[in-house]
């Protein structure tokens, strides 16, 4: 699993285009998105902050913030229990692929 295929799963599970998750746009549910994406790049495959940002065109900035706000919803799912689910998500097909 790739950078690109993260964004187009992630993208499925909202159901918004993986273009309007990289476009500029500043929608709350495309910014739930990038923190997924983000999220799982940095935390799960430990990829550096600036190449993440790289593959979203968004600065280092924008992913240790989107990062954090991850940790938050792993931490407490009450805050966003659609990014918390989506994470856990992640986390298992990460599991289904390196197992």
């Amino acid at each position: 699993m790739n950078a690109n295929n993260i964004i187009k799963h992630v993208a499925d599970f909202y159901g918004v285009t993986p273009a309007d998750i990289m476009s500029k746009k500043k929608h709350r549910i495309l910014a739930d998105c990038r923190t997924v994406i983000f999220y799982t790049l940095c935390e799960l495959y430990r990829m550096p902050y600036k190449h993440a940002g790289q593959a979203l065109h968004r600065s280092h900035a924008d992913v240790m913030y989107h990062v954090t706000k991850g940790r938050d919803w792993v931490t407490d799912p009450r805050l966003n229990m659609d990014g918390s689910a989506a994470i856990l998500e992640m986390e298992c097909q990460m599991r289904q692929i390196f197992a």
